[in-house]
């Protein structure tokens, strides 16, 4: 009986370990060609210097017991292997490398990074250059406060030239707000397997925008570069690449946005910017696209102000929807890594989830 309550025990520790490695890799290891870290030593510091290093100063940040930190020989064995098993698409090796005045052996093709947040989108896109006129709703009777530089690049967008634009900021539209609310609600709901197009024809891109009031949208870029562009009505996902050019999407979406519409979407601000400094469009105006975005992002965050310090789309489709999204491609490098069937689902599970009757519908009826 005593063997048995030991070897609980030791289970038990072991999963605590094991967890505080996993997570230490979840949010703070990114993938990064050509990027080389050193594995540490057993006399590391609590830095990012080496990967033991930036175990250790995880723990530390985290309050984890001496008891449940690796030991480095541990962590030495344990990393790569539960690397793997987390993100088997990535290509990840050791390698031994001079560091130091000396060899000494590493991971290729990762990066420590701060805490990956559902706002590092922002940081991976300049906003400077687009400041034009309001973008979502907001009131002129509103409380002014103190911007922050974030939330200042967000408020003015500028035009494709970088000339700034002073335009008036409008008062609150009741009766488009309600307009977007009937074309949410009016959504046929999302198929659970819809069929996926990659790069289609034009025919079928203009009558699908023209037989669909609103859409979900999101993209997909690197370092200010545009890679993937996806759309989704109610039984079918469009996928356009870099390797096509994007053709069929530009001119028919921005007719599209002409009309009685509504786009639905998961943190706007940067998809928006993307598209519109792809296409070398003027900063997008608010005779176009106010009220004419539903970001679920900005919802969440107005209504629950960041739950529990969480606000990614992945942790509301858990949260509402018991929907787990695989988001270890968030780091991925578009361009160098295939369009295969593991990407293709990522990119679909990033604009299935924010339609009705997942979260958007949720959104909608909290606002009734």
């Amino acid at each position: 009986m005593k063997i048995y309550w030991f070897v609980r025990s030791c289970l038990k520790v072991l999963k605590k370990t094991r967890l505080h490695i996993q997570n230490f890799i979840t949010r703070h290891i990114i993938f990064c060609e050509e990027s080389w870290v050193p594995l540490g030593a057993p006399e590391d510091s609590h830095t990012e210097s080496s990967l033991y290093g930036g175990y250790l100063k995880y723990t530390q940040e985290q309050g984890v017991k001496l008891v449940d930190i690796l030991s480095y020989g541990t962590f030495r064995q344990e990393f790569l292997p539960l690397l793997n098993r987390l993100r088997p698409h990535w290509k990840v090796f050791e390698r031994r490398r001079l560091h130091s005045r000396k060899k000494v052996f590493g991971i290729l093709n990762i990066q420590i990074t701060t805490y990956i947040s559902e706002d590092s989108e922002i940081s991976l896109v300049n906003l400077d250059s687009f400041r034009a006129a309001p973008f979502w709703v907001r009131s002129d009777q509103a409380v002014d406060r103190p911007r922050t530089g974030r939330g200042q690049a967000a408020d003015r967008l500028r035009t494709g030239r970088g000339q700034a634009t002073d335009r008036p900021r409008p008062g609150c539209d009741q009766a488009a707000l309600q307009n977007i609310q009937s074309l949410l609600m009016n959504v046929p709901n999302a198929s659970e397997e819809p069929e996926v197009l990659i790069q289609p024809e034009l025919g079928v891109v203009q009558n699908l925008f023209q037989t669909n009031p609103v859409i979900a949208l999101d993209t997909e870029f690197v370092k200010d570069q545009l890679a993937y562009i996806g759309f989704l009505h109610s039984n079918k996902v469009c996928i356009f690449t870099h390797n096509a050019g994007f053709a069929g999407f530009s001119e028919t979406f921005l007719n599209w946005l002409k009309g009685n519409v509504a786009i639905i979407g998961f943190f706007m601000i940067v998809d928006l910017t993307m598209l519109w400094r792809q296409f070398q469009a003027s900063g997008p105006s608010s005779e176009i696209l106010l009220y004419k975005v539903f970001d679920i992002y900005l919802f969440f965050k107005l209504v629950h102000n960041g739950f529990k310090n969480q606000n990614s789309l992945a942790h509301w489709a858990n949260r509402i929807c018991k929907i787990h999204l695989d988001k270890s491609f968030q780091q991925t490098n578009w361009f160098t890594t295939p369009l295969d069937k593991n990407i293709t689902e990522y990119l679909k599970g990033d604009v299935w989830v924010p339609t009705p009757p997942l979260c958007a519908r949720y959104s909608v009826f909290v606002l009734l």
